[in-house]
């Protein structure tokens, strides 16, 4: 069932808002020690989600900034990456806890991985999944989620190298485990990731700051994508959130938490032989704001700037948070 009677909710706000998309403006998150990682928009609201890496919630924000508690659970240390399947009214976030969160526990820091799914219309948890048990022998840490066009949700875990498998039905399975991706304790590996509708997967590799095609008829098959047209000054070493755009285009979030000069900024790619290689093609450099991953609505893009290395290196709680329109400049 569609949300209509949410939409006329709306509606009259979207025409009186000061911060309107096409507007290109910065919208201000007013909220105090929210440190939102995932971010993901829906086209019937015409409301932007976001996660809590401190406070394991997930905030519905509008046009103007405000925020409002979608949902939360007790249980959740942290939520991370976020995938808005508005086809069928669903909300699918990755549970994890880096260990700053304000519920993180020796029981689960380094340990959780889980998918939780929202129903968009009331508000309530569908379901839970344990990702972690299917390998828990390993440290674990749920970043990002993408599906496909049959509702199969896919999870990149961040310490160890798997790719999570949840089908609509609930069953879940590891896709794949890529040994050769593992990072060392505390680093991240595996993160950002994306469904090409021909029948692959694009995932970010945090370390290395190198993007991965692999093949879901065989997901062995898992080949480094060739970056072409790299800059000294914008060169990737900690891909982050992933957007595609078009088939043709990919939108990629680089941060880094050091503060060093071009250590954090968006990139937009292009590949014309399926993903065996991409161009980079256009940068936005970032300011020292931590961006980690994108939402779009239609060809508008933004990124979520979230602030994380002031809460991993505990400084005193942020006070706002930004989701900014993305505009390029081209790189010859």
């Amino acid at each position: 069932m569609k949300r209509t009677a949410l939409i006329i909710t709306f509606i009259a706000g979207l025409f009186t808002s000061p911060l309107s998309m096409a507007d290109n403006k910065i919208i201000t998150i007013h909220n105090k020690g929210l440190y939102p990682e995932g971010i993901g928009y829906d086209p019937q609201t015409k409301h932007f989600y976001v996660s809590s890496v401190a406070r394991g919630e997930i905030w519905q924000v509008d046009q103007n900034g405000k925020s409002v508690l979608f949902a939360k659970n007790d249980k959740f240390a942290s939520t991370i990456g976020l995938h808005i399947d508005d086809k069928n009214d669903r909300l699918l976030i990755c549970v994890s806890d880096p260990g700053v969160g304000e519920k993180s526990s020796k029981a689960t820091i380094g340990k959780l991985a889980g998918l939780a799914v929202y129903d968009l219309n009331t508000k309530k948890e569908i379901a839970f999944y344990n990702l972690a048990s299917t390998n828990d022998k390993k440290g674990h840490f749920a970043n990002d989620v993408s599906i496909d066009e049959k509702g199969n949700s896919y999870i990149t875990d961040s310490f160890s190298p798997i790719i999570y498998k949840v089908n609509k039905q609930g069953k879940i399975s590891i896709l794949a485990n890529y040994p050769e991706l593992q990072v060392k304790q505390g680093k991240f590996g595996l993160n950002g990731i994306v469904y090409h509708p021909d029948g692959f997967l694009i995932v970010a590799h945090y370390d290395s700051g190198k993007l991965y095609k692999i093949d879901l008829d065989n997901p062995s098959n898992i080949k480094e994508i060739l970056l072409k047209k790299q800059t000294k000054s914008w060169k990737p070493t900690g891909l982050d959130g992933l957007l595609l755009l078009k088939n043709e285009t990919l939108i990629a979030v680089n941060n880094d938490s050091s503060g060093r000069k071009n250590g954090n900024f968006i990139l937009r790619l292009t590949s014309h032989d399926n993903w065996d290689s991409a161009s980079v093609n256009g940068v936005m450099p970032s300011s020292n704001t931590f961006p980690t991953t994108l939402t779009n609505s239609g060809d508008k893009v933004f990124v979520l700037h979230a602030k994380l290395h002031a809460l991993f290196s505990k400084q005193p709680a942020e006070k706002t948070f930004e989701i900014e329109q993305v505009s390029f400049t081209k790189v010859d």
